[in-house]
């Protein structure tokens, strides 16, 4: 057994506190619990954070908190048995063991998907003023306001370097030389970034034509302030597989009014719902768009992404939706910033 992974198992007499150490200082989402080299069970945060709210001490033992049953797999699964697995069983952690039960690693779909690059062009978009979040903004860009110590477009990148992507489009205006001077070329990332420079205000989708030659046949396209765990190969798949030209990410919205809605007709009152909750589906600021669509971009205007989708529904009536279920946040304004930084 390798040392990196030494740090990663306990012993199920250990104490709720070295399995809060053990899951922090190896930044994986559990631990291992081993007995005679045996895997015996996992446990992770969740299972920690659901015995402290059962008023378990710090000191009490994990024996009857850790999973007896975890997914676990063996050594002769292939890469892409295991990549499928982790994927279906909606986990970024698996243990290995040997023949006899023997645990030997935990292994990440991040080290899975580091062998499956994928090409597709990802463009941020990162121009924003970021009026909303002043004064944090006033000397910083909105997309390098930090969450957890990192800039908000490093999550993003992170996010999509973790599922393989390695080609990297950033629009940026305001305040652009940070961001530029902050992630170079991206080569210390194994990835390729290159820059926009918007010289005047181009719109949301208008920052598009910048540098419309160097992008790939189909295109991913987020807001520079969205942080998700959304799957985007799964996206890219669901967009190519319906042949669609331009497909919008969703989430549910949901709004309630805190009054009674009166439904009345000709001025006779026909009923009253107290307080009701409205859902509604909306942009979640992420798109997967063929590049031919960028032809309908008009040029020297301010363009924004909802003229865009409009127009190309008038041409070619072939735009998809496709459903968020993983999390999701627009980080527009201060309050969105410190609800993100309560996760």
């Amino acid at each position: 057994m390798s040392l990196s992974y030494i740090k990663s198992i306990l012993s199920p007499y250990s104490s709720i506190s070295d399995a809060l150490k053990v899951i922090e200082a190896t930044h994986r989402r559990l631990a291992c619990v081993i007995e005679n080299k045996k895997l015996i069970g996992v446990i992770t945060d969740g299972d920690i954070r659901r015995s402290l709210l059962s008023c378990e001490s710090m000191d009490q033992i994990i024996l009857g908190i850790y999973n007896p049953n975890p997914i676990i797999a063996t050594l002769d699964k292939s890469n892409i048995e295991l990549k499928e697995l982790l994927i279906k069983s909606k986990i970024s952690h698996i243990p290995i063991v040997d023949e006899k039960g023997n645990f030997v690693k935990i292994l990440s779909l991040y080290e899975l998907l580091q062998n499956e690059k994928i090409d597709t062009s990802v463009v941020i978009m990162a121009g924003g003023l970021g009026t909303r979040m002043r004064p944090i903004t006033e000397d910083t860009p909105k997309s390098m306001v930090l969450i957890d110590g990192k800039p908000m477009l490093e999550v993003i990148i992170e996010k999509f370097i973790e599922q393989g992507f390695i080609n990297f489009v950033i629009c940026t205006n305001y305040k652009s030389d940070q961001i530029i001077n902050f992630f170079k070329t991206g080569s210390d990332r194994g990835v390729s970034i290159s820059y926009t420079i918007e010289n005047k205000r181009m719109g949301t989708a208008g920052a598009l034509l910048l540098d419309k030659d160097k992008l790939t046949d189909d295109l991913i396209v987020i807001n520079g302030d969205i942080i998700t765990n959304i799957d985007f190969r799964k996206l890219i798949d669901f967009h190519l597989e319906k042949e669609s030209n331009f497909t919008i990410a969703t989430n549910k919205h949901s709004v309630t009014v805190p009054f009674g809605v009166i439904d009345s007709s000709d001025g006779v009152f026909n009923s009253i719902v107290e307080k009701p909750t409205y859902e509604n589906e909306t942009s979640a600021g992420i798109y997967v768009i063929n590049k031919k669509c960028l032809d309908i971009i008009p040029e020297d205007v301010t363009y924004d992404m909802p003229e865009f989708m409009m127009d190309t529904l008038k041409i070619t009536r072939k735009i998809m939706v496709f459903p968020i279920n993983e999390f999701w946040s627009d980080v527009g304004t201060i309050e969105d910033l410190k609800k993100i930084k309560g996760v």
